[in-house]
């Protein structure tokens, strides 16, 4: 793991067996257990496409639950939050991990897939999608194992591309699409929130960075996400504070001088009006 201030980023074993991989642009991991994932919340410099065979993933990603049932694809958007993964103890899977360099790199810019994403994390499949799915992952695996081979990069990209464009239109044949202007502002307040929410915990100040007013920035990532704009704020900073309690020896006061809160009470308060603990005993309950 590397550290920064708030949420600690995953990084990856490249020298598990079970692993393959381009340098840190395209990774593929042939099963993986509960255990390698952290107790803490953590965000990824990478987007994951899971493959689920059997069983079930149950987590939190970005403040709202999901769980998988049954064979399909989990899709992962680089620098969304994770706050908790669990797998089942039947649960049989493969995850494709890509960095961002790689995907600006497939030159998709017409194919979007956070309008759908915001609202969703797990894709069902029938026999016929998930057949072309562990197809493309075998395929990808192939490449990757002949690493004499000098064209490997291109021809991974070239797989990934058709992959994309045909998950693309599978996504987008989903009913709920969000409003791409909704969607636009949306993905915009929740990247200024990740950034600037230990500083900003007000709503003027997003509305202002979107020149839109507090009231319209609100009710549209309200009917996006199904929560309003300050409880998406409130929800960034206690996630900070969490991985802070829970991954770092910061103390409390110092935790509280980060988030600038004016005093340990009103940090507690914060706090505990959303998890219902203080933030000691929330650390406590960790140990």
């Amino acid at each position: 793991m590397k550290e920064n201030a708030n949420i600690k980023i995953l990084n990856v074993d490249l020298t598990n067996p079970k692993t393959y991989h381009i340098g840190q642009d395209v990774i593929l991991i042939d099963g993986i257990e509960e255990k390698n994932f952290p107790e803490y919340p953590f965000s990824m410099d990478f987007m994951v496409v899971t493959l689920v065979k059997q069983g079930t993933v149950n987590g939190n990603v970005n403040m709202r639950p999901f769980s998988s049932n049954g064979q399909g694809m989990i899709l992962i958007l680089q620098d969304l939050l994770v706050e908790t993964i669990s797998l089942s103890d039947d649960f049989e899977g493969r995850f494709m991990l890509y960095s961002k360099k790689f995907l600006e790199s497939l030159n998709l810019t017409h194919w979007n897939l956070k309008s759908n994403i915001l609202n969703n994390l797990f894709y069902p499949m029938n026999d016929e999608l998930f057949s072309a799915l562990s197809l493309y992952f075998d395929m990808i695996k192939g490449v990757l194992e002949r690493e004499e081979n000098p064209n490997r990069e291109e021809i991974v990209c070239l797989l990934t591309k058709a992959y994309f464009l045909g998950a693309g239109y599978y996504l987008h044949s989903e009913e709920n699409v969000v409003n791409d202007r909704n969607n636009e502002i949306t993905e915009k307040f929740m990247e200024l929130v990740r950034r600037n929410c230990n500083e900003h915990r007000d709503l003027d100040f997003y509305a202002s960075e979107l020149c839109l007013t507090s009231k319209y920035m609100s009710e549209t990532v309200r009917e996006v996400t199904g929560l309003s704009a300050q409880k998406w704020i409130e929800k960034y900073v206690v996630m900070n504070a969490k991985a802070m309690l829970s991954s770092t020896n910061l103390t409390i006061s110092e935790i509280c001088d980060r988030l600038n809160f004016l005093s340990l009470a009103d940090f507690g308060k914060y706090f505990k009006r959303t998890t219902g603990l203080s933030p000691r005993a929330y650390r406590d309950s960790l140990s």
